[in-house]
């Protein structure tokens, strides 16, 4: 019907604009910041994400009991379109290329093997945050016998574990190497899908969600800070470029999930934590 086609050219046009607006601000962020500090800067802005994405639910489940769903998003859209008034009094850097795009250019920043390493990175990563969005809770109910209830706090442990990271790399990224940051943070993950697959004891559960979500912190803020860094002059470009493949992974690894059996979700967390590790390793090898 006209409703459902109106509807979800709507749904478009919010992931339309949430997507352009996360690639916007990664990369004002990195071109305002300084070498030292790009990752970290980066690391704060993903910390207001996370607090959006545990606040919005909360606020939407307690107004959900006295107010109807549809004046909750209308007003919600309203509340978004009140910082564009604060925005155009404020002076944005001025446009890198005021001649137009410069295609050559973008072909040539997607023949970058440091960029599409890197991307891929990111491809891992946002997969990983997808699959444990979507499947932490069923996966949980089925191999842990764990309560529906106590399956869902164990989401909210995630979310609150890649906040509290993200807070935490908000001044360790200014002292501690990225390379180190994001394997030590691998590492904190893969432990915690350790212990959510082989340790059944529920009181183990919320602890071992938070040490999961707790590693997925690092990635995103570390591997655009590289982008940013090697890719100045076009950082937007190089951001949508990695933006792009990460949220392909997103998708194909939720496939991948709903095609095997949920027995074996914790083997695919592995190994991406392990390809993550690998490939940012490689592209190491290959920063000039």
């Amino acid at each position: 019907s006209g409703s459902v086609q109106s509807a979800r050219f709507a749904i478009f046009l919010i992931g339309f604009g949430g997507g352009t607006l996360n690639g916007l601000t990664n990369a004002l962020v990195s071109d305002i910041s300084d070498d030292s500090a790009r990752a970290s800067n980066l690391s704060i802005l993903g910390l207001f994400y996370t607090i959006g994405a545990v606040a919005i639910p909360l606020l939407f489940a307690t107004l959900s009991k006295t107010v109807s769903y549809s004046a909750i998003v209308s007003n919600a859209g309203i509340l978004m379109s009140l910082p564009i008034f604060y925005y155009l009094f404020v002076k944005f850097p001025d446009a890198k290329f005021k001649q137009g795009i410069p295609f050559a250019k973008v072909i040539a920043l997607v023949k970058e093997p440091f960029l599409i390493i890197l991307s891929f990175v990111l491809f891992f990563q946002s997969g990983l945050e997808g699959i444990s969005n979507n499947w932490i809770p069923a996966y949980l109910e089925q191999t842990s016998s764990a309560a529906r209830e106590l399956s869902m706090y164990a989401l909210t442990a995630i979310i609150v574990g890649i906040g509290a990271g993200r807070l935490l790399l908000g001044f360790l990224l200014r002292f501690i190497s990225k390379h180190i940051t994001l394997v030590a943070s691998m590492f904190i993950s893969a432990t915690g899908i350790i212990i959510l697959a082989y340790y059944k004891n529920p009181s183990f559960i919320l602890p071992a969600s938070f040490l999961l979500g707790l590693g997925f912190a690092s990635s995103f803020p570390v591997i655009l800070g590289e982008i940013g860094e090697k890719y100045k002059e076009m950082s937007g470009t190089a951001f949508s470029i990695a933006l792009v493949i990460a949220l392909t992974g997103n998708t194909l690894l939720n496939l991948l999930v709903g095609m095997v059996s949920l027995d074996n979700f914790h083997l695919i967390v592995l190994g991406s934590t392990a390809a993550i590790v690998s490939l940012y390793l490689l592209s190491l090898t290959l920063k000039k």
